[in-house]
């Protein structure tokens, strides 16, 4: 539910999305791509939206998706972005709390790369987006991957390890 909020308005999430869960909604430390949900007894939760065709900033989400395609996430402001802001996140809320880092498609690859350089961070990717490169890459131990049997977009993040939780619903590319 949260990996979907990523792609909403701040107003939409407050009035509808949260109302009846135990989180708390940082629309502070909120951004167009991520946002942040405190839960006062356990855990801080960002969620990475992926490619929003309906954004203003779609051109830097296609440059993020192709930097994904060709392996060179480590070169894309929005994976560097990323971290800068779970730096801030952690700034903020402070070590007694556990954080998850979660996301669809390009979100997906993005939480990926957070749990890499940050192995106390557990992270949840749903029909990751990947190129082949991806395959051949070491899965970090606190990341999960979830994708559709039927997804095309995420299916080099399923080939190469045994560690996948594939699922089969009939969209192909949806949460």
């Amino acid at each position: 539910m949260l990996s979907k909020t990523a792609y909403k308005k701040h107003q939409d999430i407050i009035e509808n999305d949260i109302k009846y869960t135990p989180y708390i909604y940082d629309s502070e430390l909120s951004t167009n791509t991520e946002k942040v949900f405190f839960h006062p007894d356990k855990e801080v939760v960002i969620a990475h939206s992926g490619t929003n065709f309906r954004s203003k900033n779609i051109f830097n989400d296609l440059k993020a998706d192709a930097s994904v395609l060709f392996g060179l996430e480590n070169q894309n402001e929005r994976f560097k972005n990323s971290q800068n802001h779970l730096n801030k996140v952690k700034n903020k809320y402070g070590d007694k709390y556990n954080y998850i880092s979660t996301g669809h498609s390009l979100g997906g690859s993005v939480s990926s790369q957070i749990s890499k350089k940050n192995p106390d961070v557990y992270s949840i990717g749903f029909n990751r987006f990947s190129g082949a490169l991806q395959s051949f890459r070491k899965r970090p131990k606190t990341y999960i991957d979830i994708s559709n049997h039927n997804d095309p977009l995420s299916y080099f993040s399923r080939s190469g390890s045994k560690k996948n939780n594939i699922i089969n619903n009939k969209g192909w590319h949806s949460i």
